[in-house]
């Protein structure tokens, strides 16, 4: 028999948020510049969505569901990229696959023979968010479950997988890469529901040189140290833990008066009192490196910050 190319998955996430229903809808529906990125729905089901998807539910502000054309938006091409019925919580997967529970192209086909080493493009996925009034409205609380099926990746390991929305890696991998993206993302979404709720922003999203996540003898792998080199150029101590107050020089040595308020091994967030920075080293073989700026200072100058992070690229990595 042989090997399925896709594995299902699904991701559960659920968090409370000061925020009202009609908040986090906004932010969910076009707010995207202020935590994850540019993107637009048709307000309307059957309308489009993000990703290449389609509404399923639109019914503001209480549930949205919608199918996407990969992964979904908080999959590794989304990373510096620039640009139902209350039933539909269950996953409906009818078999076992990839979980986490911790909380196709219409054109002409290409004559060529499809390359062995690259897995094939997943089916759509479906993105569900139901939202729920706490605390007479005054709070939220945010339902999210994303389900589809992951790429099995070819038995060669050393090749960069150059899709977008897929993932080098075994499917274990690349599930959990696309959790660990998933947390940082919703963990971004409610720094903004909290503290920029509504305002509108000036949207950045830079990739690393694609050096910074090669190493000479593997390059599928991630360099070691990415994100620390990072850390090491903004002038942070290495042992700045999640809610430290920093003092960050960012670049042409700008400072930033920032509070860490997102740090593991592979993901910084910086929030100051005008702008979201966000920071990913690569997290899976092959991972995109990258950063991403929300600012929310009247008049932010997005050609003049894009310019002034890639000279910090430039000189970061060479």
């Amino acid at each position: 028999m042989s090997e399925p190319e896709h594995r299902r998955f699904e991701i559960r996430r659920s968090f409370a948020v000061d925020a009202t229903p009609e908040q986090v809808w906004a932010a969910l529906t076009e707010g995207g510049a202020g935590w994850l990125r540019p993107f637009a729905y048709e307000p309307r089901a059957g309308g489009a969505a993000p990703c290449g998807g389609t509404v399923v539910t639109w019914d503001p502000p209480r549930q949205l569901t919608c199918t996407t054309g990969g992964l979904g938006p908080w999959d590794s091409g989304s990373w510096a990229s620039g640009s139902g019925d209350p039933g539909s919580w269950d996953s409906r997967s009818g078999d076992s696959g990839s979980r986490d529970s911790r909380s196709e192209d219409s054109g002409s086909r290409d004559p060529r023979p499809p390359d062995p080493r690259t897995p094939p493009v997943p089916p759509p996925g479906r993105l569900d968010h139901c939202i729920e009034a706490r605390d007479g409205g005054r709070r939220s609380c945010v339902w999210y479950v994303h389900t589809g099926r992951l790429a099995v990746a070819p038995p060669r390991r050393n090749v960069l997988i150059g899709t977008p929305g897929i993932t080098a890696g075994t499917p274990d991998e690349q599930l959990e890469s696309l959790a660990r993206r998933t947390d940082f993302a919703l963990h971004t979404l409610r720094e903004y529901l909290v503290h920029f709720p509504g305002r509108p922003a000036t949207f950045t999203a830079l990739p690393a040189p694609r050096r910074a996540a090669r190493t000479p003898v593997d390059p599928a792998a991630p360099a070691p140290g990415t994100l620390a080199r990072m850390v090491r150029a903004l002038g942070l101590p290495e042992d700045a833990a999640q809610g430290a107050r920093v003092r960050a020089t960012g670049p042409e040595g700008q400072e930033l008066d920032a509070l860490v308020d997102f740090r593991d091994p592979y993901f910084l967030g910086l929030r100051t009192d005008e702008a979201l920075y966000r920071f990913c080293g690569s997290d899976h073989p092959g991972g995109p490196a990258g950063l991403t700026v929300h600012d929310f200072a009247p008049g932010a100058d997005a050609k003049g910050t894009e310019l002034a992070w890639r000279n910090w690229f430039s000189q970061l990595f060479g």
